[in-house]
Protein backbone atom coordinates (compact mmCIF):
# COMPACT_ATOMS: atom_id res chain seq x y z
CA UNK A 1 0.00 0.00 0.00
CA UNK A 2 0.87 4.05 -0.14
CA UNK A 3 -0.62 5.34 2.16
CA UNK A 4 -1.79 4.27 6.34
CA UNK A 5 -4.91 6.06 7.47
CA UNK A 6 -4.82 6.89 11.13
CA UNK A 7 -7.27 8.37 12.88
CA UNK A 8 -7.15 9.93 16.60
CA UNK A 9 -10.64 9.77 18.59
CA UNK A 10 -11.40 13.13 20.44
CA UNK A 11 -14.40 15.85 21.16
CA UNK A 12 -16.32 17.73 19.49
CA UNK A 13 -15.28 20.72 21.23
CA UNK A 14 -11.14 19.80 20.76
CA UNK A 15 -11.03 18.51 17.52
CA UNK A 16 -10.20 21.74 15.53
CA UNK A 17 -7.63 22.47 18.31
CA UNK A 18 -5.99 18.46 18.04
CA UNK A 19 -5.62 19.30 14.34
CA UNK A 20 -3.77 22.21 14.93
CA UNK A 21 -1.19 20.77 17.36
CA UNK A 22 -0.81 17.67 15.55
CA UNK A 23 -0.71 19.67 12.35
CA UNK A 24 3.58 20.14 12.68
CA UNK A 25 4.42 16.45 13.17
CA UNK A 26 1.87 15.17 10.53
CA UNK A 27 1.97 17.93 7.74
CA UNK A 28 -1.79 18.55 8.14
CA UNK A 29 -5.17 16.56 9.25
CA UNK A 30 -8.78 16.12 8.22
CA UNK A 31 -11.57 16.88 10.63
CA UNK A 32 -14.85 15.61 11.55
CA UNK A 33 -17.23 17.76 13.66
CA UNK A 34 -20.04 16.77 14.07
CA UNK A 35 -21.52 20.22 15.39
CA UNK A 36 -20.23 21.27 11.60
CA UNK A 37 -22.12 18.31 9.67
CA UNK A 38 -25.08 19.60 11.77
CA UNK A 39 -24.75 22.98 10.68
CA UNK A 40 -24.51 21.81 7.23
CA UNK A 41 -27.85 20.03 7.75
CA UNK A 42 -29.70 22.56 9.26
CA UNK A 43 -28.49 24.68 6.33
CA UNK A 44 -31.67 26.02 4.19
CA UNK A 45 -29.49 26.75 1.08
CA UNK A 46 -28.26 22.99 1.53
CA UNK A 47 -26.48 21.97 -2.02
CA UNK A 48 -27.19 18.32 -1.81
CA UNK A 49 -26.18 17.21 -4.76
CA UNK A 50 -22.21 18.41 -3.77
CA UNK A 51 -22.48 15.98 -0.62
CA UNK A 52 -19.88 12.82 -0.37
CA UNK A 53 -22.53 10.10 0.22
CA UNK A 54 -19.30 8.27 2.08
CA UNK A 55 -19.11 11.33 4.44
CA UNK A 56 -22.65 11.27 5.25
CA UNK A 57 -22.13 7.39 6.56
CA UNK A 58 -19.61 8.88 8.55
CA UNK A 59 -22.31 10.72 10.37
CA UNK A 60 -22.64 9.16 13.75
CA UNK A 61 -21.98 12.36 16.60
CA UNK A 62 -17.92 10.82 16.66
CA UNK A 63 -14.97 13.19 16.26
CA UNK A 64 -11.60 12.69 15.37
CA UNK A 65 -8.83 13.83 12.97
CA UNK A 66 -7.61 12.02 10.58
CA UNK A 67 -4.34 12.08 8.87
CA UNK A 68 -2.21 10.09 6.25
CA UNK A 69 1.06 8.60 6.44
CA UNK A 70 3.23 6.91 3.66
CA UNK A 71 3.77 2.94 4.85
CA UNK A 72 7.52 3.38 4.82
CA UNK A 73 10.14 4.42 7.43
CA UNK A 74 8.74 7.83 7.50
CA UNK A 75 5.59 7.35 7.93
CA UNK A 76 6.69 5.34 10.81
CA UNK A 77 8.56 8.28 12.44
CA UNK A 78 5.91 10.47 11.74
CA UNK A 79 3.33 8.04 13.94
CA UNK A 80 5.49 7.84 16.50
CA UNK A 81 6.41 11.60 17.07
CA UNK A 82 2.58 12.06 16.82
CA UNK A 83 1.94 9.70 19.70
CA UNK A 84 4.16 11.51 21.24
CA UNK A 85 2.19 14.75 20.83
CA UNK A 86 -0.92 12.94 21.50
CA UNK A 87 0.29 11.16 25.09
CA UNK A 88 1.47 14.77 25.74
CA UNK A 89 -1.54 15.71 25.79
CA UNK A 90 -3.30 13.28 26.91
CA UNK A 91 -1.13 13.95 30.49
CA UNK A 92 -2.14 17.18 30.66
CA UNK A 93 -5.88 16.92 29.88
CA UNK A 94 -7.25 15.98 33.69
CA UNK A 95 -11.02 17.79 33.13
CA UNK A 96 -10.99 15.26 29.86
CA UNK A 97 -11.78 18.21 27.51
CA UNK A 98 -9.98 16.38 24.18
CA UNK A 99 -11.88 12.77 25.14
CA UNK A 100 -10.31 9.38 24.84
CA UNK A 101 -8.14 10.05 22.06
CA UNK A 102 -7.52 6.87 21.38
CA UNK A 103 -6.07 6.08 17.95
CA UNK A 104 -7.04 4.12 15.44
CA UNK A 105 -4.53 2.64 12.51
CA UNK A 106 -5.82 1.13 9.32
CA UNK A 107 -3.73 -1.92 7.11
CA UNK A 108 -0.98 -1.79 9.95
CA UNK A 109 -0.84 -5.01 11.73
CA UNK A 110 -0.25 -3.47 15.57
CA UNK A 111 2.29 -6.35 16.18
CA UNK A 112 4.68 -5.17 12.94
CA UNK A 113 4.08 -1.43 14.14
CA UNK A 114 5.45 -3.04 17.73
CA UNK A 115 8.72 -4.30 16.64
CA UNK A 116 9.75 -2.54 12.91
CA UNK A 117 9.44 0.91 14.26
CA UNK A 118 12.30 0.23 16.57
CA UNK A 119 14.50 0.12 13.47
CA UNK A 120 14.15 3.46 13.02
CA UNK A 121 15.18 4.87 16.49
CA UNK A 122 19.11 4.80 16.15
CA UNK A 123 21.57 6.67 18.25
CA UNK A 124 21.81 10.59 18.46
CA UNK A 125 23.74 13.26 19.46
CA UNK A 126 22.01 16.04 21.71
CA UNK A 127 24.76 19.21 22.16
CA UNK A 128 28.20 18.66 23.53
CA UNK A 129 27.86 15.88 26.37
CA UNK A 130 24.92 13.65 25.58
CA UNK A 131 24.35 10.99 23.25
CA UNK A 132 20.76 9.23 23.53
CA UNK A 133 20.44 5.91 22.49
CA UNK A 134 17.34 2.89 22.40
CA UNK A 135 18.18 -0.28 24.38
CA UNK A 136 18.42 -2.42 21.97
CA UNK A 137 21.37 -0.55 20.38
CA UNK A 138 24.84 -0.65 20.78
CA UNK A 139 26.82 2.68 21.45
CA UNK A 140 29.96 4.35 22.27
CA UNK A 141 29.51 8.07 23.15
CA UNK A 142 32.75 10.02 22.53
CA UNK A 143 35.28 12.27 24.04
CA UNK A 144 33.20 14.56 26.68
CA UNK A 145 29.53 12.69 26.30
CA UNK A 146 27.62 10.64 28.68
CA UNK A 147 25.57 8.17 27.27
CA UNK A 148 21.85 8.11 27.76
CA UNK A 149 20.06 4.88 27.38
CA UNK A 150 16.09 5.05 26.97
CA UNK A 151 13.86 1.92 26.44
CA UNK A 152 10.79 4.10 25.41
CA UNK A 153 8.19 1.05 24.82
CA UNK A 154 6.13 1.33 27.95
CA UNK A 155 5.51 5.03 27.68
CA UNK A 156 6.18 7.58 24.71
CA UNK A 157 9.43 9.79 25.04
CA UNK A 158 11.75 8.87 22.50
CA UNK A 159 13.36 11.89 22.53
CA UNK A 160 12.92 12.97 18.93
CA UNK A 161 9.81 15.01 19.18
CA UNK A 162 11.21 18.86 18.98
CA UNK A 163 9.43 19.63 22.35
CA UNK A 164 11.61 17.06 24.40
CA UNK A 165 14.38 18.07 22.08
CA UNK A 166 14.75 21.14 22.43
CA UNK A 167 14.96 20.73 26.69
CA UNK A 168 17.49 18.25 26.15
CA UNK A 169 19.92 20.40 24.44
CA UNK A 170 19.28 22.94 27.03
CA UNK A 171 19.73 20.45 29.66
CA UNK A 172 23.22 19.57 27.70
CA UNK A 173 24.37 22.55 28.15
CA UNK A 174 24.10 23.52 31.77
CA UNK A 175 26.51 23.02 35.35
CA UNK A 176 23.81 20.54 37.16
CA UNK A 177 26.58 18.76 39.31
CA UNK A 178 24.60 18.73 43.06
CA UNK A 179 21.35 19.93 41.42
CA UNK A 180 18.33 18.65 42.73
CA UNK A 181 15.70 18.35 39.93
CA UNK A 182 12.29 17.88 39.01
CA UNK A 183 10.75 16.46 35.62
CA UNK A 184 7.01 16.85 35.42
CA UNK A 185 5.68 14.91 32.49
CA UNK A 186 8.22 12.66 32.82
CA UNK A 187 6.48 10.31 30.20
CA UNK A 188 9.72 7.60 29.80
CA UNK A 189 11.77 9.58 32.29
CA UNK A 190 14.41 10.60 29.50
CA UNK A 191 15.26 14.34 30.81
CA UNK A 192 15.43 13.12 34.53
CA UNK A 193 18.11 10.39 33.17
CA UNK A 194 20.05 13.31 30.94
CA UNK A 195 19.69 15.45 34.45
CA UNK A 196 21.25 12.85 36.26
CA UNK A 197 23.92 11.60 33.73
CA UNK A 198 25.16 14.74 33.94
CA UNK A 199 25.58 14.96 37.39
CA UNK A 200 22.31 15.99 38.85
CA UNK A 201 21.76 15.33 42.58
CA UNK A 202 18.66 13.31 42.45
CA UNK A 203 15.03 13.91 40.71
CA UNK A 204 11.86 13.92 41.25
CA UNK A 205 10.13 12.23 37.73
CA UNK A 206 5.86 12.64 37.82
CA UNK A 207 3.32 12.07 35.27
CA UNK A 208 -0.43 11.85 35.32
CA UNK A 209 -0.09 8.12 33.71
CA UNK A 210 0.49 5.28 36.08
CA UNK A 211 2.64 3.21 33.74
CA UNK A 212 4.93 5.94 33.79
CA UNK A 213 6.19 5.02 36.63
CA UNK A 214 7.55 1.53 35.38
CA UNK A 215 9.18 3.07 32.99
CA UNK A 216 10.89 5.54 34.56
CA UNK A 217 11.82 2.98 37.02
CA UNK A 218 13.05 1.03 34.04
CA UNK A 219 15.32 3.71 32.02
CA UNK A 220 17.04 4.65 35.55
CA UNK A 221 18.24 1.12 35.98
CA UNK A 222 19.57 0.88 32.65
CA UNK A 223 21.39 4.66 33.19
CA UNK A 224 22.88 3.21 36.36
CA UNK A 225 20.77 5.49 38.88
CA UNK A 226 20.89 4.21 42.24
CA UNK A 227 17.01 4.14 43.86
CA UNK A 228 17.53 6.56 46.51
CA UNK A 229 18.69 9.18 43.93
CA UNK A 230 15.39 9.60 42.27
CA UNK A 231 11.13 9.51 43.44
CA UNK A 232 8.60 8.58 40.87
CA UNK A 233 5.23 10.72 41.79
CA UNK A 234 2.09 9.29 39.56
CA UNK A 235 -1.12 12.01 39.69
CA UNK A 236 -2.59 14.83 38.81
CA UNK A 237 -0.88 17.80 40.29
CA UNK A 238 -4.07 20.30 39.83
CA UNK A 239 -6.53 18.06 41.10
CA UNK A 240 -4.73 15.75 43.31
CA UNK A 241 -3.42 17.55 46.73
CA UNK A 242 -1.46 14.62 48.02
CA UNK A 243 0.36 14.30 44.40
CA UNK A 244 1.46 17.87 45.24
CA UNK A 245 2.55 16.93 48.83
CA UNK A 246 5.02 14.46 47.42
CA UNK A 247 6.69 16.81 45.13
CA UNK A 248 6.46 19.41 47.83
CA UNK A 249 8.75 17.01 49.86
CA UNK A 250 11.50 17.46 48.03
CA UNK A 251 11.62 21.58 46.81
CA UNK A 252 12.76 23.27 45.97
CA UNK A 253 14.42 22.28 42.21
CA UNK A 254 17.68 24.17 41.02
CA UNK A 255 16.44 22.65 37.82
CA UNK A 256 12.54 21.68 36.57
CA UNK A 257 11.62 20.85 33.22
CA UNK A 258 7.70 20.96 31.95
CA UNK A 259 6.90 19.88 28.64
CA UNK A 260 3.56 19.44 28.56
CA UNK A 261 0.54 21.39 26.94
CA UNK A 262 0.23 25.23 27.14
CA UNK A 263 -2.76 25.29 29.36
CA UNK A 264 -1.61 22.99 31.47
CA UNK A 265 1.67 24.98 32.53
CA UNK A 266 -0.36 27.99 32.79
CA UNK A 267 -2.59 26.12 35.60
CA UNK A 268 0.80 25.13 37.01
CA UNK A 269 2.11 28.27 36.74
CA UNK A 270 1.86 29.51 40.90
CA UNK A 271 3.00 25.73 42.16
CA UNK A 272 6.32 25.02 39.64
CA UNK A 273 7.73 28.53 40.64
CA UNK A 274 7.13 27.71 44.29
CA UNK A 275 9.18 24.56 44.13
CA UNK A 276 11.87 26.76 41.67
CA UNK A 277 15.02 27.94 43.69
CA UNK A 278 15.62 31.43 44.07
CA UNK A 279 18.66 30.79 41.86
CA UNK A 280 16.82 27.93 39.56
CA UNK A 281 15.71 27.24 36.15
CA UNK A 282 12.65 26.60 34.60
CA UNK A 283 12.23 24.87 30.96
CA UNK A 284 8.74 25.36 29.67
CA UNK A 285 8.03 23.26 26.43
CA UNK A 286 5.13 21.30 24.93
CA UNK A 287 4.00 25.33 23.93
CA UNK A 288 2.05 25.39 20.21
CA UNK A 289 3.75 28.33 18.83
CA UNK A 290 0.81 30.80 18.86
CA UNK A 291 0.63 29.63 22.16
CA UNK A 292 3.49 31.27 23.44
CA UNK A 293 2.32 34.54 24.39
CA UNK A 294 -0.32 33.20 27.12
CA UNK A 295 2.19 31.07 28.62
CA UNK A 296 4.74 33.60 28.58
CA UNK A 297 2.17 36.53 29.99
CA UNK A 298 1.06 34.24 33.13
CA UNK A 299 4.58 33.44 34.06
CA UNK A 300 5.75 37.41 33.62
CA UNK A 301 2.75 38.17 35.50
CA UNK A 302 3.86 35.97 38.16
CA UNK A 303 7.13 38.03 38.80
CA UNK A 304 9.72 36.00 36.29
CA UNK A 305 11.43 36.57 33.81
CA UNK A 306 11.79 34.82 30.18
CA UNK A 307 15.97 34.08 29.59
CA UNK A 308 16.02 31.90 26.87
CA UNK A 309 13.42 31.12 24.09
CA UNK A 310 14.28 28.07 21.30
CA UNK A 311 11.60 27.03 18.52
CA UNK A 312 11.73 24.26 16.24
CA UNK A 313 8.90 22.86 13.88
CA UNK A 314 6.65 25.36 15.16
CA UNK A 315 6.92 24.29 18.96
CA UNK A 316 8.22 26.48 21.48
CA UNK A 317 10.80 25.95 24.63
CA UNK A 318 11.04 28.92 27.26
CA UNK A 319 13.29 29.06 29.81
CA UNK A 320 12.38 31.07 33.13
CA UNK A 321 14.12 32.34 36.07
CA UNK A 322 13.06 34.19 38.98
CA UNK A 323 13.92 37.68 39.28
CA UNK A 324 16.37 38.82 41.38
Amino acid sequence: MDYIKVRVYTSAEACELLADELAPVTGGCQVNDPAAWDELFLEKKLRWDYIDMDALEDRDGSAWVDFFIPADAEGERILRAAGEKINEIKQGDAAGFYGELRIEVSDVQSRDWENNWKQYYKPFEVGETLLIAPSWEQAEPGAGRKLVTIDPSSSFGTGLHATTRMCMEKISAMELAGTPMLDMGCGSGILACCAMALGAANAVACDIEQNAAAAVQENMRRNSVPENRYTIVTGDVLSEPSVRGEISAYAPFGLICANIVADVLIAMSDMLLGWLKADGVLLLSGIIDFREGDVAAAFERAGVRITDRRTQDNWVMLEVKKVE
